[in-house]
């Protein structure tokens, strides 16, 4: 089982404790960084602060940005290339939800 950090993040001046671990198939290794501070009732000023990332250490895994006529970002793509990148991206998303869900039912708001 890997192993897992922990960590803080700062957004919009609110701090949000984040979980990190590493999972791996095959040649394909991806780090996730994921946390948020619980639902808070409010929206962008006063609501919740929720942060995830992807590193990839190795393997076929492409995350890119996606941006508007403008040029300016407004989404994620993410790209797999063969068996192993894709199993390990599912284990990654999976980690995501299930640490974001946990939080969530921790805090009595699911």
């Amino acid at each position: 089982m890997p192993s897992t950090k922990e960590a803080l993040v700062q957004m919009n001046g609110q701090y949000v404790k984040t979980k990190i671990k590493t999972f791996s198939t095959g040649k394909t290794h991806i780090t996730t960084e994921v946390g948020t501070n619980g639902l808070k009732v409010g929206e962008r000023d006063k609501g919740s602060r929720t942060y995830f990332s992807f590193e990839q250490l190795e393997g076929d895994f492409l995350p890119g940005l996606i941006y508007d006529e403008d040029d300016h970002p407004i989404g994620i793509d993410l790209c797999t290339c063969g068996d192993d990148a894709l199993i390990t991206t599912l284990k990654n998303l999976k980690y995501i939800i299930a640490q974001l869900e946990l939080k969530l039912v921790s805090d009595d708001e699911v």
